[in-house]
C-alpha cells in the first residue's frame, strides 16, 4: 500500500512495513482528539478529491495564491483546518502547503492530535512561522502551556503574532544547542527561511549570531514538567539532544526530531538510526510513522517514509505506546540495525 502526497518543504510518501512491524494506530481516547483528527481527515479528503468544495473553501487565498505566482513575497492569512487563521508569507514553502491545503506535514500533525491532551506541556524548538505551536496550543487549553524556540528574528516575530491570542504560549528568541554561548544561523531568504541552519563558525553568505540555551537549562530540576518535544533544528537535533539528556531522563516526553530524508526510495537514513541509538541511552525506542492512510507505526526502519521526522517513545510511560497501539516490549534500536 501507499500514498504519495506533495507538500512544497516536505514530501510525503509511505509504503506500507511488514504486516508483523506495522500498527495501524486506534482512535484517540478523548473526545475533543477524535472531533479534531476527523475534521483533519475531511480537509485531507476533500484536498485529495479537489473540485468545487475545495475550490470554493480556498475562495480566501485565491488572491495569496495568485501573488505566489507572481513571484511576491507578502503576508497573508492562511485559514487552518482547526479553525485558525495563521499568518504567512506567500511563496515561503511552509506557507505554500498551508495556504493551500490548511495544514504543513500532515503526519506529524496526525500524531500530535493523537498523543497530545488538555494541560500538556508542548516544547516546539524551531517553530518558525508557528504552526505546530498553533496546533499544540489549541489541543493543550488554557491550561497547558506550549513554548517556542526560534532565532531568527523575522521568524520569532512572526510566531509571535500568530501565537499573540494564546496566552499559554510564549516564543523564546534563541537557538538550542549542546551548551549555551552565541553561533552563527545561516540565513536563506524569506522563501526558504524554513531552511535556516545553524553552524559553529561565520562562513561565507548572510549569517546571523544568535544567543544558544539548552533545554537542561530552560526546564529546570525544579520547573514545569515537558510531556511532548518536537525538533526540527536542520541537521543540530543530536547536539540539542546532549544538552536536554538531564531534562529527558527527569520528564521522558514523547519527542520527534527531524533527521536526514530517507533514500528516494524511502529506506530510513543512517543518521536517523544515530539519532535511535543516543535516544536508547537515555530509554526511548525509534519508530517511523505516517498515513497508509490512517495514522501508522513501525520500528524504525522497518516502514518507507519520504519524510525525515522520527518518533522516540519514553519506554517507562507505557500509556503512551498503549495511545498508539503498540507494546513498550520493542527492541531497540543501535548503530542501523535492531537488538
Amino acid at each position: 500500500m501507499q500514498r504519495v502526497c506533495q507538500f512544497s518543504k516536505q514530501t510525503f510518501f509511505c509504503t506500507a512495513a511488514m504486516p508483523s512491524t506495522q500498527t495501524t494506530v486506534p482512535a484517540p481516547s478523548s473526545a475533543i482528539s477524535r472531533a479534531l483528527l476527523d475534521e483533519f481527515s475531511r480537509w485531507q479528503s476533500e484536498n485529495e478529491a479537489g473540485g468545487p468544495p475545495v475550490r470554493w473553501r480556498r475562495r480566501t487565498v485565491w488572491r495569496a495564491q495568485l501573488l505566489q505566482k507572481l513571484g511576491r513575497h507578502v503576508e497573508v492569512a492562511a485559514p487552518l483546518f482547526f479553525g485558525e487563521r495563521m499568518r504567512v508569507v506567500t511563496g515561503e514553502d511552509v506557507s505554500r502547503s498551508l495556504l493551500t491545503f490548511g495544514y504543513s506535514e500532515p503526519h506529524l500533525t496526525a500524531l500530535i492530535i493523537q498523543l497530545l491532551k488538555q494541560g500538556d506541556s508542548f516544547v516546539d524548538v524551531g517553530t518558525h512561522f508557528g504552526y505546530e505551536a498553533m496546533l499544540a496550543a489549541h489541543i493543550v487549553g488554557a491550561g497547558g502551556r506550549v513554548t517556542c524556540f526560534e532565532p531568527h528574528p523575522v521568524s520569532s516575530a512572526m510566531a509571535r503574532k500568530n501565537l499573540a491570542r494564546f496566552p499559554q504560549c510564549e516564543v523564546r528568541e534563541r537557538a538550542v544547542g549542546a551548551a549555551p554561548g552565541t553561533m552563527h544561523l545561516m540565513t536563506q531568504p524569506i522563501e526558504r527561511s524554513a531552511y535556516n541552519r545553524l553552524t559553529a563558525e561565520e562562513t561565507v553568505g548572510d549569517s546571523l549570531a544568535v544567543p544558544v540555551t539548552t533545554l537542561d537549562a530552560e526546564f529546570p530540576p525544579d520547573g514545569p514538567r515537558v510531556d511532548f518535544f518536537k525538533c526540527d533544528a536542520e541537521g543540530f537535533e543530536l547536539a540539542i539532544i546532549e544538552g536536554a539528556s538531564r531534562m529527558i531522563r527527569q520528564h521522558a516526553p514523547v519527542i520527534v526530531l527531524e533527521a536526514d530524508m530517507p533514500s528516494d526510495t524511502g529506506i530510513t537514513s543512517a543518521r536517523a538510526f544515530e539519532l535511535g541509538a543516543r535516544l536508547a541511552t537515555l530509554g526511548y525506542s525509534a519508530f517511523n510513522f505516517g498515513l497508509c492512510p490512517s495514522l501508522t507505526v513501525a520500528p524504525l526502519g522497518d516502514m518507507r517514509v519520504h519524510h525525515a521526522n522520527v518518533l522516540f517513545l519514553p519506554e517507562r510511560r507505557r500509556e503512551v505506546f498503549a495511545a498508539l497501539g503498540l507494546s513498550p516490549d520493542r527492541p531497540r534500536v543501535s548503530a542501523g540495525v535492531t537488538e
